[in-house]
C-alpha cells in the first residue's frame, strides 16, 4: 500500500490491518487517530513522529526507523519498540499492553499518566527520567536503569526488584504492591509515604532508611534489618516481621496490629503511642524501649524480654505474659492498674544494659 492511499484511509478513520507497508516516510509528521493492526513495516521512517489518539496493535517498530517518537493519548498492544530511542521526549496518557521495550533508551523522558501492563522492560534506560502518575503492572525490569530519575505518585505492581539498584532515584508516594525485594540492599534510602502492601522484603538490608508513614500491611519482612531506621507512623498490620532486626529504630505511632513479630529484636527503640493489638511477640527482645502510651491489648508476650523498658501509661489488657521478663528498672507509672499490681512485689533478675543504651 502506498503512502497516499494509506493517508486517505487513515483520514477516513479506517483500520489498516494486515498490510505490508513499504517505504513510508512520516519523518517530523503528526499522526492523529490512526488505527494500525498487525501490519508489517518495511523501510518505513517514523523519526520524530507525534502519535496522537492512535491505536497500534502488533506493530513491530524495530523493523522501521523510529527515532524520538512521542505518544499522546495512544493505546499500544503487542507492539515491539525494543532499542527505540526516545531520549528527552514526552509520553502522555498512553497505555502499553504486552509491549516489548527491552533496551529502549528513555533517558530524560517525561512520562505522565501512562500505563505499562505485562511489558518487557528488560535493560530499559530511564536515567534522569521524570515519571509522574504512571502504573507499571507485572512488567519485567531485569537490568533496568533509573539512575537520577524521579518517581512521583507511581504504582508498580508484581515487579521483581531483587537485583535492582535505587541509586539516585527520588521517590515520592510510590506504590510497590506485591513486589519482590528479597535480599536487596536498601540501606540509607528514603521511602517515606510509599506503599509496600503485600510486598516481599525478606532479608532486606534497610538499616538507616526512612520508611516513615509507609503502608506495610501483609508484607513479608522476615529477617529484615531495620536497625536505626525511621518507621514512625508506618502501618504494619498483619505483616510478618519474624526475626526482624529493629534495634534503636524510631517507630513512634507505628501500628503492628495482628502482626507476627516472633523473635524480633527491637532493643532500644522508640515506640511511643505504637500499637501491638493481637500481635505475636513471643520471644521478642523489647528491652530498653520506650513504650509510653503503647497498646499491647491481647498481644502474646510469652517469653518476651522487656527489661528496662519505659511503660508509662502502657496498655497491657488481656495479654499473654507467660515468662515475660520485666525487672526493677522498668518504669510502670500510669500503666493499667491491674498490670502494675501483677508485677509489684515480685522478684526479677536484673540484666546488664547493652552497650550504648541507657
Amino acid at each position: 500500500m502506498n503512502q497516499e492511499r494509506l493517508e486517505l484511509l487513515m483520514a477516513a478513520g479506517m483500520i489498516i490491518s494486515r498490510e505490508h507497508l513499504q517505504g513510508l516516510n512520516y519523518k517530523n509528521r503528526k499522526l492523529e487517530g490512526c488505527h494500525l493492526s498487525d501490519c508489517q513495516l518495511d523501510r518505513c521512517v517514523f523519526d520524530y513522529v507525534q502519535f496522537k489518539k492512535c491505536l497500534l496493535s502488533s506493530i513491530d517498530f524495530s523493523t522501521a526507523s523510529t527515532h524520538l517518537p512521542n505518544f499522546e493519548s495512544c493505546m499500544l498492544s503487542g507492539c515491539k519498540l525494543s532499542d527505540v530511542d526516545a531520549n528527552g521526549q514526552t509520553w502522555f496518557m498512553s497505555q502499553f499492553s504486552d509491549c516489548d521495550l527491552s533496551h529502549a533508551d528513555l533517558s530524560k523522558i517525561n512520562i505522565e499518566l501512562c500505563i505499562f501492563s505485562n511489558c518487557n522492560l528488560t535493560g530499559i534506560k530511564f536515567d534522569q527520567a521524570n515519571i509522574h502518575r504512571c502504573i507499571f503492572d507485572n512488567c519485567l525490569l531485569d537490568g533496568a536503569q533509573f539512575d537520577g530519575s524521579t518517581w512521583h505518585r507511581m504504582s508498580i505492581m508484581k515487579a521483581d526488584f531483587h537485583k535492582f539498584r535505587f541509586d539516585g532515584v527520588k521517590l515520592r508516594i510510590v506504590g510497590f504492591n506485591d513486589c519482590d525485594f528479597t535480599n536487596l540492599d536498601l540501606s540509607g534510602r528514603s521511602f517515606s509515604q510509599c506503599n509496600f502492601t503485600g510486598a516481599n522484603l525478606a532479608g532486606v538490608n534497610a538499616q538507616g532508611s526512612d520508611f516513615s508513614s509507609c503502608m506495610m500491611s501483609k508484607a513479608n519482612l522476615t529477617n529484615i534489618m531495620l536497625n536505626g531506621a525511621n518507621i514512625s507512623d508506618a502501618l504494619f498490620n498483619e505483616a510478618d516481621l519474624t526475626s526482624a532486626q529493629m534495634q534503636q529504630t524510631k517507630a513512634d505511632r507505628a501500628i503492628f496490629n495482628k502482626a507476627v513479630m516472633t523473635a524480633a529484636d527491637l532493643t532500644g527503640s522508640s515506640m511511643e503511642i505504637s500499637q501491638f493489638v493481637e500481635t505475636d511477640l513471643r520471644f521478642a527482645k523489647l528491652s530498653y524501649c520506650d513504650f509510653t502510651r503503647a497498646d499491647f491489648s491481647k498481644a502474646n508476650l510469652e517469653n518476651a524480654q522487656m527489661v528496662g523498658a519505659t511503660l508509662s501509661f502502657t496498655n497491657f489488657h488481656l495479654i499473654e505474659d507467660k515468662n515475660l521478663q520485666i525487672d526493677g528498672t522498668n518504669r510502670l507509672s500510669g500503666a493499667m492498674e491491674t498490670d502494675m499490681e501483677r508485677y509489684q512485689g515480685e522478684e526479677f533478675k536484673t540484666e546488664e544494659q547493652p552497650n550504648g543504651l541507657s
